[in-house]
């Protein structure tokens, strides 16, 4: 019922804005999957008529899921691929061409005016949508009127995973405009009614915090001719810990013949693909590469603060990379998820290097729910111990330091929830901080 309404509504404000007379869209395919919609109210509205004729060998499969079709719509409502048998305006599309350069023409009657559309929520919140103008539209002429809805939009081209975040403009892989016949993807958050309004002229721009980026870094992970860099982390005083207004959540889904063999998110409430945190902190990333096993390449491009080091920390072969030194790191993807954790660490000495002769005592994530991580740092031949206590004071853990700096770390599972210190101690020095656990 609730999408019925939607479509009731859709038409409803579309109906006294079309063209009088027939109108025709034209746009070229590469080879393989395309991001595809009309652009107009397609006349007639049968897909085989539409398309027989244009695309070679074009097909619909058989059923629903039909094997072999050459067009899948995303039906958000189950949260599957589906073949349709008509087009619909705002739909959006993956057909399939078989060769580079195959130019499509769609008839019908072209909008002409301020429209918009109602995105009810469903399962995932993902919603393959596409442009309802005959022309180019801005991306700051979609409108997002409900907070609930994710200011970004993805599509698909030259095998990647692209996007446009109005929030990261210099960082988006995409163009900040939509073409003719283009579909992208957009998400409602939770679970309310979203609604995208659509103008002509660029006068309704959604309303955009404009934050101080102090670090930002974009990864890109790539093998065998296949790209995944919507993986950017930032800090910004507005951000927090875990995913907020200022992260961006990326679409994990299956197009129809394939998973793209191999795909990166960084770690959050989600798969994220824009992560923002506090400047505050000393915030760490995880970057999760799944997909098919094979040798792989992660490069990046980071802006790092004065003051500030980047480590890269292979999870799998323990091997902790500078990014400031290369730009690139190879590596072997198993059968199993490759793991990076990517860390900010605020620098205590000149020139980049941690200063030989201070202590420094400083602990990521807090608060933490199964592990943290404790950096510390003293000067070389002072004897030293790290201890975790409990509110009460009494010695939780004692933490194996097989050097003067570095990390170690505190698995408190098997703890109550509550509040710990971790405290590094010498001869004459003392330095503690205070940990929040919450299970």
């Amino acid at each position: 019922m609730k999408y019925l309404v939607a479509v009731l509504i859709i038409l409803l404000s579309v109906g006294t804005l079309l063209a009088q007379g027939t109108d025709t869209v034209t746009t070229v395919l590469s080879r393989g999957w395309n991001m595809f919609s009309t652009s107009l109210v397609a006349d007639p509205v049968s897909i085989p008529l539409q398309l027989r004729g244009q695309i070679p060998s074009f097909s619909m499969g058989s059923g629903p899921t039909g094997e072999g079709s050459f067009i899948y719509r995303y039906d958000p409502t189950i949260s599957e691929f589906r073949v349709p048998a008509n087009f619909r305006l705002f739909d959006g599309y993956f057909l399939w061409s078989t060769f580079d350069s195959t130019e499509v023409a769609i008839s019908g009657y072209s909008v002409e005016g301020d429209t918009f559309l109602v995105l009810p929520y469903y399962g995932s919140g993902w919603n393959l949508v596409g442009n309802p103008y005959t022309v180019p539209l801005s991306w700051t002429a979609i409108w997002l009127s409900s907070l609930n809805m994710q200011r970004v939009y993805f599509y698909w081209e030259e095998n990647q995973m692209k996007f446009y975040d109005p929030l990261f403009p210099w960082l988006s892989t995409g163009e900040d405009w939509v073409p003719v016949c283009r579909a992208f993807w957009v998400r409602v958050l939770c679970p309310e009614n979203g609604t995208l309004n659509f103008t002509l002229l660029d006068r309704m721009k959604a309303t955009i915090p404009e934050p101080s980026w102090e670090f930002v870094g974009r990864f890109t992970v790539s093998r065998a001719g296949f790209a995944d860099a919507s993986n950017i982390i930032a800090t910004s005083y507005l951000a927090l810990d875990g995913a907020d207004e200022l992260d961006c959540q990326k679409p994990l889904f299956e197009l129809p013949d394939a998973s793209v063999p191999l795909f990166a998110y960084l770690d959050g409430e989600g798969p994220l693909c824009v992560d923002a945190k506090n400047s505050s902190g000393e915030p760490t990333w995880r970057l999760v590469v799944t997909g098919e096993s094979g040798p792989a390449i992660l490069s990046w491009d980071i802006v790092c603060p004065e003051g500030y080091r980047v480590d890269v920390h292979d999870v799998i072969r323990n091997v902790i990379i500078n990014p400031l030194d290369a730009t690139e790191y190879s590596f072997s993807k198993g059968d199993c998820d490759y793991v990076f954790e990517i860390h900010l660490v605020r620098m205590l000495g000149a020139e980049g290097e941690l200063a030989p002769d201070r202590f420094s005592l400083e602990v990521f994530p807090n608060p933490f729910n199964s592990s943290v991580r404790i950096y510390y740092n003293v000067p070389e031949r002072e004897d030293f111990s790290l201890e975790v206590l409990n509110i009460s004071g009494e010695l939780v853990a004692v933490l194996d330091c097989a050097s003067p700096s570095g990390y170690a770390v505190w698995n408190a599972d098997g703890n109550p929830t509550g509040v710990y210190f971790v405290r590094l101690v010498s001869s004459d020095v003392s330095l503690v901080k205070k940990v929040l656990f919450i299970k």
